[in-house]
């Protein structure tokens, strides 16, 4: 069964911490409701119970195991008029095991969830919480799209890549496939110029990039996520990460202010203070290094695809059909990861499957 490791912040609010196998849209929305409701005057009184638990929890060292948070959330959505229990708990699970979104290249709100659209809607809409992304297209190439009546969201993109993998010198297909590829780590200068004027000041909500989802903020007119890596578990003053195209930036506290690990091992033990310093460093360039990673992945997919073309294999459009709620991630993995022979983008599926509370 998964679990959930757990500590408390600087602020004393219980955060998910993600391990290895976390699904990390469940870390990401349950944080996000914790500190959103920590955020009101008047907290639900679901909430209020569950936060107590997971203090329970941390201070005895123990984790909590997915049928807790399952039953937090539904005990938390039952009595909503346009989900039944039955939607709920048929749901849920998908949460758990890879969600399906389809963002659209000109709006860093997403709203498609394949064919879960209207249920996780409605969940969000329930904890006023919005799922949000960076991956947004130049004007020019999105007023491109307009004119060839292409609409824009990836999955659309990726099915013209796919229709026109037969015709290499079509413009529209390489422009598309140039953007994609050019942009790998999903989050453009328009993304980030959008997403700053969307989020409202002090929103909590839920960033989606490269497969991962993460909790944002803003705070003074710049984007946070939320720091949950089992890393960091026992550096409480490291609260959140600035969002920056270059991701070389600073960890916060809960005050945004710049953290300070202090303790007092680290003043007396001067060699325990530099390991400290250099696995922090180690960490902030994990992103970096898996983004070489997928670079130099798609870039094996495209010289692959190359030395199809010039052998004249000929390839047939994959036809769509309907998926069980299983095969959706995984279907939609493969789909993604393809570069060059007409899927230009990686947002592969997520094999994380337990979090840790901090």
């Amino acid at each position: 069964m998964s679990t959930f490791q757990i500590t408390v912040n600087s602020n004393l609010v219980p955060v998910l911490r993600q391990n290895e196998n976390g699904p990390c849209y469940i870390i990401a929305l349950v944080n996000a409701i914790l500190l959103r409701d920590s955020q009101s005057q008047s907290q639900s009184q679901s909430v209020q119970d569950f936060v107590a638990k997971l203090t329970e929890l941390e201070k005895s060292q123990k984790k909590v195991p997915i049928d807790e948070i399952y039953a937090f959330l539904v005990d938390s959505l039952l009595g909503m008029e346009s989900l039944d229990p039955t939607e709920i708990m048929n749901t849920l699970p998908v949460l758990e095991s890879g969600l399906l979104i389809n963002p659209a290249f000109d709006d860093p709100v997403v709203t498609d969830f394949g064919l879960y659209s209207e249920a996780i809607s409605a969940i969000l809409s329930h904890f006023k919480v919005k799922l949000y992304h960076g991956f947004i297209m130049p004007y020019d190439l999105l007023d491109r799209l307009h004119e060839n009546g292409i609409e824009t969201t990836f999955d659309s993109c990726q099915d013209y890549l796919v229709s026109h993998i037969d015709h290499p010198d079509d413009d529209m297909a390489l422009q598309i496939s140039t953007f994609l590829s050019s942009e790998q780590t999903q989050l453009t200068e328009s993304g980030l110029e959008l997403l700053t004027q969307q989020l409202s000041d002090d929103e909590i909500a839920i960033f989606f990039r490269n497969d991962h989802y993460s909790t944002c903020t803003k705070h003074n007119n710049r984007i946070y996520l939320l720091v949950t890596d089992v890393g960091y578990i026992n550096q409480r003053d490291i609260v959140w990460q600035p969002l920056a195209l270059d991701n070389d930036t600073d960890f916060v506290n809960f005050s945004f202010e710049r953290s300070r690990i202090v303790s007092p091992e680290r003043i007396k033990d001067p060699k325990l203070q530099e390991q400290e310093e250099a696995d922090l460093q180690l960490a902030r360039q994990i992103q970096v290094q898996e983004d070489e990673h997928l670079s130099k992945r798609l870039q094996r997919d495209k010289n692959k695809h190359q030395q199809k073309s010039q052998g004249k294999i000929s390839q047939k459009t994959p036809q769509k059909q309907e998926l069980q709620p299983q095969q959706h991630q995984q279907t939609y993995s493969n789909k993604v990861q393809k570069t060059s022979n007409g899927k230009a983008c990686s947002l592969k599926k997520s094999k994380k499957k337990s979090c840790i509370i901090v």
